[in-house]
């Protein structure tokens, strides 16, 4: 179903987006059943295919990672699975928002382009197992809530992070 599911996305990606497509395709069973999660989070109650709003959404998230391979992508489906406030598996508007936020906002430490390395995803993953005190692998509402003023100002969050939190070790 995945499987099916992520060609149907690099089909209209393909046309929405030729580059993003491009460096999606990959033949690695690892980098398809990690793509696959991604996408599986976005599709909503329809499983087969994603809407051309979950499109845009998955381009979102996808687009500023600067590797798309199987490292970059596990990664990225491990701090997807904190965003998923309700721990549903997929995700929500909300949700989608606070991944894309979290994303670009780390993404934006780097040189322009907004472009998230390998350093830049540990860190934000890193970041998010930090916070989830609890630690149930998502976030309640007052671990979001840190996340959330965190992001204002990302630099001093994550210092503080590093400084207060036992284990972080930020990459960037």
């Amino acid at each position: 179903m995945t499987d099916d599911l992520r060609l149907r996305f690099l089909e209209a990606t393909r046309e929405e987006d030729p580059a993003l497509a491009s460096s999606l395709s990959s033949d690695d069973a690892n980098v398809a059943r990690e793509l696959g999660g991604v996408l599986g989070r976005l599709a909503g109650p329809n499983a087969h295919e994603l809407s051309p709003r979950a499109r845009l959404a998955a381009r979102r998230i996808l687009g500023p990672l600067r590797r798309r391979d199987a490292e970059s992508l596990t990664l990225l489906n491990k701090a997807l699975d904190y965003l998923d406030l309700d721990a549903n598996g997929r995700l929500d508007e909300k949700e989608i928002d606070l991944a894309a936020r979290c994303i670009e906002a780390f993404a934006s430490l780097s040189a322009p382009g907004l472009s998230l390395s390998m350093p830049e995803l540990r860190t934000l993953y890193g970041l998010l197992r930090a916070i989830d005190a609890n630690d149930d692998h998502h976030l309640d509402a007052g671990e979001l809530a840190e996340l959330d003023a965190g992001l204002r100002d990302l630099r001093a969050f994550i210092e503080r992070a590093r400084l207060a939190k036992p284990g972080f070790s930020p990459e960037i």
